[in-house]
């Protein structure tokens, strides 16, 4: 059966990357947003835009993990006791289908786009519109790792407790909690957003936020004392306690100024949207639909558990980013439904989604430079 044909990132791959990412995001970029021409847009044409966008998830091979996860899925053992990369689905998914790569990303990376468009759709967002944002922001990091998966199933469960269906509510609320801690399966950290899943029932005002800006030095004190002790002590597991101390083992590379700046970039394509969506949701006085702003506060504890590791130091600066990366889904949809309900200007969404279009480019024509000149 037809598999990827390339074992290490090359040149022709980051120009297929490079030139597919310009092409759909060209022909899409006006459509996608201004709400007048998305609703008239041919539901064919929006199918076809979509169906392209999940083909460039599956093949984009830009990234190292790309081909990290490649050589795992071909080297998987089936001997009892054999070590493995990743988690059991994955091992048991690349042996069922016969260390297929291009079938295990269909199946990791198409299933994770599929269920970020049920997702949009359960919380009343055109996919259309939300699979354009996923695409013109944040395409290089979504098709980046196995973790994609692990947080669109979370998020698809999290929509039944921000969206539950009027009829039966107690059942809807029970699938949602149980797809959320299936969730863990797909990915060690997905345990953060399933902690980060109690914020649905913390009341969130003015006064709330105040109250956790006061208490942010105490909360980073406690934080930073029982942290290590916790992680360290295997009560969450073996295999979560392994991880981290390779992570805390990790020395952080010097990554010039080139480095700093695609860094930059992508921190800015999450923090930018927050402080927009946030004070669109102050101005209004948090006078939004239940859903969303349920979702924004399982958005908010996350980012704000991320910046608590910022104060930490270099050693977890990977658990910075890995829980940052855990925000992108909720910016994407709450992002479209606050400029679709007029809460958010044009200029506010467009500065919500172009951070995140520079990171890509440059990031796609720095990689081709590397392989170029280097």
């Amino acid at each position: 059966m037809f598999d990827f044909p390339i074992t290490e990132v090359n040149i022709w791959c980051t120009l297929y990357c490079l030139i597919m990412y310009i092409t759909l995001l060209c022909s899409n970029y006006h459509l996608a947003i201004d709400r007048a021409y998305s609703i008239n847009i041919h539901a064919k044409n929006k199918k076809i835009a979509i169906g392209l966008v999940a083909i460039f998830i599956i093949c984009h091979c830009l990234q190292g993990d790309f081909f990290h996860m490649l050589q795992a899925v071909k080297e998987y053992d089936p001997t009892p006791n054999a070590y493995n990369y990743g988690e059991p689905f994955y091992v048991a998914l690349g042996l069922f289908l016969q260390k297929n790569y291009l079938l295990f990303r269909t199946v990791v990376f198409g299933g994770a786009f599929l269920l970020f468009c049920l997702t949009s759709h359960r919380l009343g967002i055109p996919i259309y519109n939300a699979a354009f944002i996923l695409l013109a922001s944040y395409i290089v990091l979504f098709a980046y790792s196995r973790a994609t998966l692990a947080m669109a199933v979370y998020y698809f469960g999290l929509s039944f407790l921000c969206r539950p269906s009027k009829n039966l509510k107690w059942l809807w609320y029970l699938v949602g909690i149980a797809i959320i801690l299936l969730s863990r399966n797909f990915h060690n950290s997905a345990v953060i957003m399933v902690i980060a899943t109690l914020a649905i029932f913390i009341p969130y005002n003015k006064i709330t936020v105040l109250g956790v800006l006061i208490m942010t030095p105490f909360l980073l004190a406690i934080f930073q004392d029982n942290f290590l002790s916790i992680m360290q002590s295997g009560d969450l597991g073996e295999d979560i306690t392994a991880k981290f101390d390779t992570y805390m083992e990790l020395e952080r590379e010097g990554i010039g100024l080139s480095g700093y700046l695609i860094n930059t970039l992508m921190y800015c394509s999450f923090y930018i949207p927050l402080a927009i969506i946030s004070y669109c949701l102050f101005k209004s006085n948090f006078k939004t639909h239940n859903d969303i702003l349920r979702l924004y506060k399982v958005m908010i504890l996350l980012m704000y558990i991320s910046i608590l590791f910022t104060f930490m130091g270099d050693a977890f600066n990977v658990y910075v980013y890995r829980i940052l990366f855990m925000t992108m889904i909720p910016i994407i949809l709450i992002t479209y439904r606050l400029y679709k309900s007029g809460n958010m200007s044009r200029k506010q969404f467009l500065w919500c989604i172009r951070p995140g279009i520079y990171y890509n480019l440059i990031k796609y024509v720095y990689s081709l430079y590397c392989l170029i000149v280097v």
